[in-house]
């Protein structure tokens, strides 16, 4: 195996880890939510843990829902380089 083949290996093992370990924030965030929604509670400070829960509004501007000419005017583009890597299936 060559040397740029074990790095993206490593890195693919560790995009595997990082998703598992994503599902299981979601699965515990849950359980607090939960937990908080049960007590009418917003705050939470359990031993060496604070948990504060508040909404977030984002808003935003759909191309679609505006004129052309305010698009044209007021949109802004932004560019960046990423990397994607997918596991390839042994054919």
């Amino acid at each position: 195996m060559s040397e740029i083949e074990q790095t993206l290996s490593k890195w693919n093992d560790a995009r595997l880890k990082i998703k598992t370990l994503e599902e299981k924030m979601e699965k515990y965030k849950t359980k607090v939510k939960r937990f908080m929604e049960k007590n009418q509670t917003d705050t939470l400070n359990v031993g060496r843990y604070t948990v504060s829960k508040r909404n977030t509004v984002r808003t935003q501007l759909l191309k679609k829902d505006v004129p052309v000419d305010l698009w044209s005017k007021y949109s802004s583009r932004s560019s960046y380089e990423s990397l994607i890597l997918r596991e390839r299936s042994e054919r």
